[in-house]
């Protein structure tokens, strides 16, 4: 990757450098390079550029009237990369409450043998590692998605039930890819839907399938970064726990989105005030039984009250979909609108 365009935008864009859009096709040896790097930072910054050139080459696919899940995925990868980097809101408070818990909790358990560094490192590489495992998993299934279909004038049902017999048959928590087989298809079938809403309505089937599907790979990471402060009080008293990660989520955690947007994950979102008129009332049968059984399919606003749990993180993510997916701007590249919290 050291003489590509695509690790000197990613590289330059740190230094404040300037760089040209959708430049470099995001191959499957690109893919392999960028899961191989070393620096955890630079990793994220690929990952974070990656997930952007493969928004667009599934919109070559899809549309762009609608986003897609790289085209999130990618904005909430640059708001990763302020966690592995050690940087903005979440890191100055949790900087300030370690520093009392150590004054005034300390002992063994928690400063001498850890120490404030160590809780801060973990919650960082824990993000890290969730940032690479998804990406690991999904980018090259976007990448191959797009370059087997692109070109399609009709549906060719052969051709796709190659591609979907590459994909793991089972559950997500049992090792399997059964949510990104469905997903999947809603793109495809996305492709040549001649009605606005119904291709709305398939393009958000298949976002929120991923988004559970990646969610529920990434519980442990999540987890364990999300109570990394608490030593082995989490373990010893879960209320703690519990009640440490709703404050965490409530007073320190934003997601980056674009025109420098910050939304608070656990106060209601109300920049972008109502879900898109074309997802407000869902008609598509399937659809509207998988958010039934999420309690996603009446609009609500966008929060979550704790976000190390699973069913509160689709609680905002959902939502967010319906409200943002037509939303030109998410399109973007964040590495654009660097973190500057």
């Amino acid at each position: 990757i050291k003489n590509s365009m695509f690790k000197g935008r990613a590289v330059g864009k740190l230094l404040n450098a300037k760089f040209d859009e959708h430049q470099l096709k995001v191959d499957e040896a690109v893919i392999k390079q960028i899961i191989g790097l070393d620096d955890v930072v630079i990793r994220n910054l690929c990952i974070t550029q990656a997930y952007n050139e493969l928004s667009w080459s599934i919109a070559g696919v899809c549309g762009t009237q609608n986003a897609n899940w790289a085209t999130i995925a990618s904005w909430a990868s640059s708001t990763a990369g302020s966690f592995i980097r050690q940087e903005g809101r979440f890191f100055q408070g949790l900087r300030k409450i370690l520093k009392w818990m150590s004054h005034h909790l300390g002992g063994p358990s928690f400063d001498q043998s850890y120490g404030v560094g160590g809780f801060l490192q973990t919650v960082s590489s824990e993000v890290a590692l969730g940032n690479l495992r998804v990406f690991e998993e999904l980018a090259p299934l976007f990448q191959r998605f797009s370059d087997t279909f692109d070109e399609d004038i009709n549906p060719d049902w052969d051709k796709w039930q190659s591609f979907e017999e590459s994909l793991q048959p089972g559950p997500t928590v049992q090792g399997g890819q059964d949510p990104l087989r469905i997903a999947f298809r809603r793109y495809y079938e996305a492709r040549f839907a001649q009605d606005e809403k119904m291709r709305a309505e398939l393009m958000l089937w298949g976002n929120c399938l991923i988004a559970l599907h990646e969610q529920t790979r990434l519980q442990e990471n999540i987890k364990a970064a999300m109570v990394a402060p608490l030593g082995d009080w989490s373990d010893r008293f879960p209320w703690i726990g519990r009640l440490w990660t709703t404050i965490a989520t409530r007073l320190l955690l934003r997601l980056q989105l674009p025109l420098n947007q910050r939304a608070s994950l656990a106060r209601p979102f109300n920049r972008i005030r109502s879900y898109e008129s074309l997802l407000l009332n869902i008609q598509v049968p399937g659809l509207r039984e998988d958010l039934e059984r999420l309690n996603l399919l009446a609009p609500k606003e966008i929060y979550a009250l704790d976000w190390s749990r699973l069913d509160h993180r689709m609680s905002f993510i959902v939502p967010l979909f319906r409200t943002m997916q037509c939303y030109p701007p998410l399109f973007q590249c964040p590495l654009s609108e660097m973190d500057d919290d």
